[in-house]
């Protein structure tokens, strides 16, 4: 008999853009140029998933947590990855790196 485990997340947590198309800042993509953002892509996806869930007859929820996603997914990825780490401290806490 096996044993299976069930693992469960909450939906702001597992729903986010795949990291390749993140843009998450400190993230590296093997082979791609500096300054390549995938922002068509992002919006492509996210408009993609809204006619689903417009086809479900769902009311836009899995489209609203994907589109707000790059914030959790930054502080997410932070707080495993150092050069990301780095960035978000950068960018969150420290007043001449702020670029927002």
């Amino acid at each position: 008999m096996r044993q299976r485990t069930v693992w469960l997340a909450p939906a702001p947590s597992a729903i986010q853009h795949p990291l390749f198309l993140a843009d998450i800042p400190g993230w590296r993509n093997d082979h791609v140029p500096e300054g390549m953002t995938f922002e068509e892509d992002r919006a492509y996806l996210e408009y993609a998933i809204s006619r689903l869930d417009a086809r479900l007859g769902s009311p836009q929820r899995i489209h609203d947590l994907l589109r707000t996603s790059f914030e959790r997914q930054f502080l997410e990825l932070s707080l495993h990855n150092q050069r990301i780490n780095e960035q978000y401290v950068k960018r969150r806490f420290d007043p001449r790196g702020c670029t927002e």
